[in-house]
């Protein structure tokens, strides 16, 4: 066995952590709390389905499942991660940079570079599919909030949810609607008892 596949499992078990560090877990609001790990899994499975679509349209529908599958390792580091409207968004903007540098320190490979390559590419938010890959990831969040209920009947934390897809908007067609769908959703469990 190579020292660079040694590697590649040893960052494998190190990844163990975004199974158990918990989403929400400063928010009152939602109740069933969610992990890193869930929350990875349902915005790729979204980056898997929309493929064809994505294909279609001239866009690398694994790099953006690929930046979907990484984009919460930067949480390995974090003990929790704190929900929509309650962070400050220029210190997690700075915490992700620099675990981004350092994530995958003394290992070696092509493994290492790619999805270093990936990670960095995702926060930069220069290219189409790190736009999709992130919109995706938002998408998915809110649809935990939406499936909580009880955060989209308070006005303030629902207007924060509508806020944080509507941003997305624009990227390309098949988010558009997805954002569509969202939002008569978000109305549909507010205007219900």
């Amino acid at each position: 066995m190579g020292k660079e596949t040694e590697g590649l499992v040893g960052f494998l078990h190190k990844c163990r952590a975004i199974k158990e560090t918990i989403r929400y877990s400063n928010n009152d609001l939602v109740e069933r709390k969610d992990t890193v790990a869930s929350h990875s899994w349902r915005a790729s499975e979204i980056g898997v389905l929309l493929a064809p679509y994505l294909e279609d349209k001239g866009v690398s529908s694994s790099k953006v499942t690929n930046m979907l599958v990484l984009h919460d390792l930067l949480e390995i580091e974090s003990p929790e991660v704190e929900a929509l409207g309650h962070r400050d968004k220029k210190a997690k903007v700075k915490r992700e940079q620099e675990v981004a540098k350092t994530l995958f320190e003394g290992y070696e490979g092509e493994w290492k570079d790619s999805a270093q390559l990936l990670l960095t590419e995702f926060l930069e938010q220069t290219t189409l599919e790190a736009k999709i890959a992130k919109a995706i990831e938002n998408y998915e969040s809110n649809m935990h909030v939406i499936e909580e209920v009880e955060p989209i009947k308070d006005p303030e934390h629902r207007k924060l949810t509508i806020d944080y897809i509507e941003r997305r908007r624009g990227i390309i067609p098949i988010i558009d609607e997805l954002i569509d769908i969202q939002l008569k959703e978000i109305e549909e469990v507010s205007t219900t008892q």
